[in-house]
């Protein structure tokens, strides 16, 4: 049996990984902006949340879409939840930074 490289899940994550890299950015400036390092300042807090919220949802959504992928899941499928996945966290990072 070939092992088969989930390139749609691949594409997924290199785009979500953009994103928490930008959060992860979005977070320290807010705290060198700040001067300091957690708590009291509602727009770090909310900074840190979005990134929290990111890596809680993320992680096992790709898990689960590189799973269907690897097994066979219409391509179509797959890329609907791909896109489902970045345009919701992308929503999600832009909501809990306003």
């Amino acid at each position: 049996m070939i092992a088969t490289v989930p390139v749609t899940t691949a594409l997924c994550a290199a785009i979500l990984g953009f994103l928490g890299a930008m959060l992860t950015i979005n977070v320290i400036a807010n705290r060198v902006r700040n001067r300091i390092d957690a708590g009291g300042v509602a727009a770090l807090a909310q900074a840190i949340r979005a990134h929290a919220n990111f890596v809680e949802q993320a992680p096992l959504a790709l898990i689960v879409i590189a799973l269907a992928e690897a097994l066979g899941a219409r391509l179509l499928v797959v890329q609907a939840l791909g896109v489902a996945l970045v345009a919701a966290r992308l929503a999600s990072a832009y909501a809990l930074n306003r």
